[in-house]
């Protein structure tokens, strides 16, 4: 607000504070037209449709939403960044932990999200790295342009990852960690292998560094196994393996 406007909104209450008691009507106008008149400063400043421009801005926390309120974005540092999300419910452990964006789908969940960070240790190693995905409906990222990077070891490339679609992805975690509370038995390595077969995610496609420094593109069938790996070594030996479904190289080719 201007020191003008300022002025003239508070000038009205100075005049109030000022008058008689006796003058109960007159103070009385006073004080409402002064509120009006705030009011009428403030909706100006703060009206949808209304552009404000700024040079720099220093903020924490930015929520971006549609008209009804549905929240469609969040731009955060780490200590305001969001839990998970599911139809507008915070569920997941991830509050205060991820800085970066997350992109929520017009039913409030969360359905993308670009995360980065970075830090030094106090041996003076250093651990950092970044992602961005696409999450499949009500479910984990599908997709997946990532990077990490311990302390030299390296990996980065694009991932494709399939997930149930009978389940949420809260329902999938809230499942595994009841399997987890269950004694140690047959019955618990029954449910976890159910679990494996059915809840969890699937990767199917990877194209990127490996740890080792080596290129690889590996293919994988429905239930993640790994297919047909493609792969450049260090050394700059190229290889094409085609893989059985217990995991086993039952034909190469190379130059």
């Amino acid at each position: 607000m201007r020191p003008a406007r300022a002025i003239s909104f508070l000038m009205p209450l100075a005049i109030t504070m000022r008058l008689p008691r006796k003058d109960t009507l007159l103070r009385t106008y006073l004080a409402v037209s002064s509120v009006f008149m705030g009011a009428m400063l403030l909706g100006a400043f703060t009206g949808k449709g209304q552009k404000q421009r700024f040079g720099e801005i220093d903020v924490e926390r930015i929520n971006l939403v549609d008209t009804d309120g549905t929240l469609r974005m969040v731009l955060s540092n780490k200590q305001r960044s969001p839990a998970s999300m599911l139809r507008g419910d915070q569920w997941g452990g991830f509050a205060g932990k991820r800085p970066g964006i997350i992109f929520y789908n017009g039913e409030g969940t969360e359905a993308a999200g670009l995360l980065v960070g970075i830090g030094r240790r106090s041996d003076g190693t250093y651990d950092g790295g970044g992602i961005f995905t696409f999450d499949q409906y009500n479910q984990d990222q599908t997709i997946a342009l990532q990077y990490s990077d311990n302390n030299g070891v390296r990996q980065a490339g694009l991932g494709i990852a399939d997930f149930p679609t009978q389940l949420t992805l809260k329902e999938s975690i809230d499942l595994w960690r009841s399997i987890q509370r269950m004694p140690a038995g047959s019955a618990k390595d029954s449910a976890v292998a159910d679990y494996d077969a059915h809840a969890q995610g699937k990767g199917r496609a990877y194209f990127g560094r490996r740890r080792d420094g080596a290129s690889v593109v590996t293919l994988s069938d429905a239930r993640g196994r790994v297919r047909l790996r493609l792969a450049v070594d260090t050394a700059g030996t190229a290889r094409i393996d085609f893989l059985n479904d217990s995991g086993r190289v039952v034909r190469s080719l190379a130059p």
